[in-house]
């Protein structure tokens, strides 16, 4: 894939990725992004720890300039230690099917990746940790995968 195409190529879609704090804990999450002229949005939805079907879900609003990638992510029910924005900024791959780089909330960093499969994506199920059902183009807890 020629850098060209890379940078022609939308986002949307679907993507796992997994973030990290700068001490060690990971998390994994499921986003589901919309890109419309370099505009981004979606949805991340990622497990609590709490329970089986536990999630957290977020709300996502930025933009892509060629292959940077950078935005807001803020969480739709903020506890406590949740409640401020989390500034993402990345890049994506040559292949387009990785983003990569490093997340910021107050004095917290950490780094992050997601990745998708291209040609494999689709807007019924996907796993990571929890099944997770998309509806509507918003992400939902699921009880089951659906197909």
């Amino acid at each position: 894939m020629t850098v060209l195409t890379r940078l022609s190529q939308s986002l949307s879609g679907s993507w796992q990725g997994v973030y990290s704090y700068s001490w060690g804990p990971s998390v994994s999450f499921l986003a589901h992004l919309f890109e419309e002229n370099g505009v981004l949005s979606g949805d991340t939805v990622e497990p609590t720890g709490t329970g089986a079907l536990s999630c957290r879900m977020a709300g996502i609003w930025g933009g892509r300039s060629c292959a940077r990638v950078s935005f807001t992510k803020v969480y739709r029910q903020p506890s406590f230690e949740y409640k401020w924005p989390i500034l993402y900024s990345g890049t994506l791959s040559d292949q387009g099917k990785v983003i990569q780089g490093r997340w910021q909330v107050e004095s917290v960093t950490g780094t992050f990746m997601m990745h998708r499969e291209l040609g494999e994506q689709t807007d019924e199920s996907a796993r990571v940790g929890t099944s997770i059902n998309l509806k509507q183009g918003r992400l939902v807890p699921a009880v089951g995968l659906s197909r």
